[in-house]
């Protein structure tokens, strides 16, 4: 899953802290 857009948006989103918000976007990880 190289282009998978989730972890794109993740890396994009790279924070320390994730929010719960982000976590339903991109899933369980």
């Amino acid at each position: 899953m190289a282009g998978d857009p989730k972890k794109l948006y993740k890396q994009l989103r790279n924070e320390p802290g994730t929010s719960p918000h982000d976590l339903e976007i991109l899933g369980p990880s």
